[in-house]
């Protein structure tokens, strides 16, 4: 009896498993994205805000002149505390740019992987971690972000304080008790009288005013930090 060749119909062979495509994310709501980032925008309209009132007062009271009678002491100190808050400005607007950002990401229907509330989510699904501990180094991280324009704040202060010492120091150290009486030495005396106390006015006004508003700022980002730490543990909880 010859042998008959044994046909597989297609439909019996074992189909290659399909994979289902990924689900495309939601696309971010444009009203409510620029909702997301008003913390970014709220920074840049104060800071020009407070540009356009330094440069009123520079015109109004010709401060270039006053600057520029300045001794060169005074000139460098006042300059070096200017740069120190340009730099400050630029960390403060790194720092309410990526807060902004990741609040937008937050919001989000899929949070990208690489934000904090992305990292969050995958890390509280898969590593079955302890959810308290999750949320207390979620605290921790966010926090550290505000160290160092607190840190800048007070620095501010405390420059402004050492102005204020070593300006005293030079109006005192050119007065000498027993020259006092002669007439030709009392000038040089006055002279440097003036300039310790030129020193120790000015940087202790530019050093409060840079002060307050790194204060001003720091209030802001932490404003937005908080809001971020609640609004991905509202979203953990809904999950």
């Amino acid at each position: 009896m010859s042998s008959q060749p044994t046909f597989i119909h297609p439909t019996s062979r074992s189909d290659p498993p399909t994979i289902a495509p990924l689900p495309s994310p939601k696309p971010a709501d444009p009203h409510e994205d620029g909702k997301r980032w008003r913390l970014y925008y709220f920074f840049v309209v104060s800071n020009l805000a407070a540009a356009l009132a330094l440069f009123g007062l520079v015109i109004a009271f010709d401060l270039v002149e006053l600057f520029m009678k300045f001794e060169i002491l005074t000139q460098s100190y006042l300059t070096g505390m200017a740069v120190a808050f340009l730099f400050a400005i630029y960390v403060v607007e790194r720092k309410a740019r990526q807060t902004s950002a990741e609040l937008n990401y937050a919001h989000q229907k899929t949070s990208a992987t690489f934000s904090l509330a992305g990292m969050f989510f995958a890390r509280s699904k898969y590593e079955k971690a302890d959810i308290n501990s999750l949320r207390e180094a979620l605290r921790t991280r966010l926090q550290k972000r505000l160290s160092l324009v607190k840190l800048l704040s007070s620095f501010f202060f405390i420059v402004g304080l050492i102005g204020t010492v070593l300006g005293f120091i030079i109006a005192f150290s050119g007065v000498d008790p027993e020259l006092a009486r002669e007439v030709e030495a009392v000038s040089p005396m006055v002279a440097q009288l003036i300039v310790g106390m030129e020193i120790a006015l000015y940087t202790t006004l530019l050093g409060s005013l840079f002060g307050l508003w790194m204060l001003f700022m720091y209030l802001l980002l932490s404003n937005g930090t908080s809001t971020l730490y609640c609004v991905i543990l509202e979203r953990h909880v809904r999950r």
